[in-house]
């Protein structure tokens, strides 16, 4: 599924009455938690995923959607000299 242009899986765990969810941000370790039902578990997801848009550097080119604002600049070749 996808949340503010970030990946994430919910799932039923083997308890009956647990659901394990999964985000997968580029260049972070994946975080997970796990809820009583699948509506909890999705909401604890976009939560995760708004909590770690937020902890972005201000220059990171994500924005709080999650869009990619920019690519990583290539080196100043004059900063060689």
């Amino acid at each position: 599924m996808d949340y503010k242009g970030i990946e994430y899986h919910v799932e039923q765990t083997d308890d009956p009455a647990g659901w394990r969810w999964t985000v997968h941000m580029e260049g972070r370790e994946p975080r997970t938690g796990s809820g009583h039902n699948r509506t909890a578990a999705v909401a604890l997801a976009q939560i995760a995923i708004d909590k770690l848009l937020k902890a972005q550097p201000a220059d990171s080119g994500v924005v709080a959607d999650g869009s990619v604002t920019r690519t990583a600049a290539s080196p100043d070749p004059r900063s060689n000299r």
